[in-house]
């Protein structure tokens, strides 16, 4: 499976995303040009999916962080009712804030510079 879509971005001219899947696991990439600015890898299983997100440093566009939460959550994966363990970037309150959306019963907690989140899907 392989998915594209161009869209422009006030910050960082056209995003491009693009979505693979090798194995029952995805890769979901925000591109501006040549250059990826923002990537999800999700490993789904019979009881949890893990989700390991991270932006390229200096991206200030919070398009590009909906945009990906956008491509990760428009997988039929991401639509059954089983536990979320996400890896973040530490600090990043949108990203977070976009996760949350989807996911009930959220719990937080720091590790190094990542922020892991775990909270259960809604259907």
């Amino acid at each position: 499976m392989n998915e594209s879509q161009t869209d422009l971005d006030q910050y960082s001219g056209a995003l491009s995303t693009c979505v693979t899947a090798e194995h029952g696991e995805y890769h979901v990439s925000i591109a501006t040009g040549h250059h990826d600015v923002a990537f999800a890898d999700i490993r789904p299983s019979s009881s949890s999916i893990d989700l390991s997100i991270d932006i390229a440093a200096g991206n200030p566009s919070p398009r590009v962080r909906r945009q990906l939460i956008d491509a990760v959550f428009h997988l039929d994966v991401m639509h059954n009712p089983v536990t979320l363990r996400a890896t973040l970037p530490l600090g990043d309150v949108d990203l977070l804030d976009d996760v949350a959306l989807h996911c009930v019963d959220i719990h937080t907690r720091a590790a190094g510079g990542s922020c892991l989140v775990d909270g259960h899907l809604t259907a």
